[in-house]
């Protein structure tokens, strides 16, 4: 093969890798084990993201109940958004 053929080659090879369709030889073995890493993370990423949205709702209720129980002993709190 000559060498501007090789070097077409090589570029075409890079742009799949870029486009996440395959893994170079050198890499698929230690690229399993990132990929499992990868599919653990995203798995407990996905576990803390519901865990946050039921904590922000039940937080959202405390407070409801919280300003419900102020008023009925004649106290008036302002809850402020934290974003």
């Amino acid at each position: 093969m000559e060498k501007a053929e090789v070097e077409e080659k090589s570029v075409e090879n890079s742009k799949g890798h870029i486009k996440g369709e395959t893994l170079p030889r050198r890499y698929q073995s230690s690229g399993g084990q990132m990929q499992e890493s990868f599919s653990v993370m995203n798995e407990e990423t996905l576990e803390l993201r519901e865990f946050i949205l039921q904590e922000e709702i039940r937080i959202k209720e405390l407070c409801v109940l919280l300003q419900q129980v102020l008023k009925q002993l004649n106290r008036k709190v302002t809850v402020r958004r934290i974003e």
